[in-house]
């Protein structure tokens, strides 16, 4: 029997994917590419791909897990699972459409030395479709102490054990979830003045608005689980400009509506005309493309609040997860260019 040590890398990168073909070789090269002093472990977790997604990362040195499909896929569930493999002291995660920046591992691995914060991230770019290699960039705050991460952020390892990590059954609002639990700790999480990644934005149709409106589950089930909680009072806050528009959206139909009920045809005629009136000049203004995602955003967005409310958060450890490991090759092909 061998007395050989395992092995302890200095950085675990959890990516998450599901259809990121497009992508994905952008983003693993990039970790590759900047990871040059580290010793790295990659692992990418799949949400039952249905492209060339797990084909084009097993090119590269990543252990790949695929999760099966279900419907309790989620990000949260992705970073879940590849969290339990890591055995390094510190994990970045990275969702499959982002491109890691040169010098981010080393800027947040000396940020974590400070034994107070318990996770880092930097400035993220995104990328928008259309805008050929230009890049805005998204996070634009200096040093300082925030309530939570988006997808891409580094967090030291012993932390996420003794908080919980990400909830799978989570379905939104997962970061800000685990945000809340490290900060009860007493621990700082903190956005450092170093580029980190890019992300790169997809095209808005009606997909990516189906999919992004599922994410307000999360806001539902963070009303439900954390009642009159500093956590409910962020989510309230935050919801405020889609409130706004929620009132817009609804407040003319619901007028008319009402009106004609109560035996106001007038009334309810002046309602039905300012109403086709300000749609007439919203689709000249913006074009009916986007009035039509405008009005299923307002449709999808308070829907599924509620279904998170109805829906709950579970305990981690009752999460049905099944997947398939497939080890990490042991050398990488040579990086090539980055279409950024």
């Amino acid at each position: 029997m061998s007395n050989t040590p395992k092995r302890v890398p200095d950085i675990g990168v959890v990516i998450i994917t599901r259809n990121e073909s497009a992508n994905i070789a952008s983003c693993l090269e990039s970790i590759v590419s900047n990871s040059a002093g580290f010793d790295v472990e990659i692992f990418l977790v799949d949400s039952a791909s249905t492209d060339l997604t797990v084909e084009i990362a097993s090119r590269f040195p990543a252990t790949i897990i695929r999760l099966d499909p279900s419907p309790l896929l989620s990000p949260s569930v992705g970073r879940f699972v590849g969290t339990r493999y890591v055995s390094a002291p510190v994990i970045q995660f990275l969702d499959g459409d982002m491109v890691m920046l040169p010098g981010w591992l080393e800027a947040a691995v000396h940020a974590l030395e400070d034994k107070d914060i318990g996770g880092v991230a930097g400035l993220l770019h995104r990328s928008v479709p259309g805008n050929g290699d230009r890049t805005v960039k998204r996070e634009i705050t200096s040093t300082m102490t925030v309530e939570c991460f988006g997808g891409a952020a580094m967090y030291k390892k012993v932390v996420l054990d003794r908080v919980g990590t990400f909830n799978p059954f989570m379905l939104g609002e997962e970061e800000r979830e685990l945000g809340y639990r490290i900060r009860r700790e007493g621990l700082r999480l903190k956005r450092i003045p170093a580029d980190m990644a890019i992300h790169m934005e997809k095209v808005q149709d009606h997909s990516e608005v189906n999919e992004k409106s599922r994410y307000f589950r999360g806001v539902g089930q963070l009303i439900r689980a954390y009642p009159f909680t500093p956590i409910f009072w962020r989510i309230i806050g935050l919801q405020r400009k889609e409130m706004q528009m929620q009132v817009m959206f609804w407040l003319l139909p619901l007028a008319a509506v009402i009106l004609a009920i109560e035996g106001e045809p007038v009334g309810a005629t002046v309602a039905a005309c300012v109403m086709a009136l300000f749609t007439a000049a919203l689709v000249a203004w913006k074009g009916p493309r986007k009035v039509v995602l405008f009005a299923k955003r307002r449709v999808l967005i308070p829907w599924n609040i509620a279904k998170g409310f109805f829906i709950g958060i579970g305990r981690p450890e009752e999460f049905p997860e099944t997947h398939t490991l497939e080890q990490a090759k042991a050398t990488a092909p040579p990086p090539q260019a980055s279409p950024i």
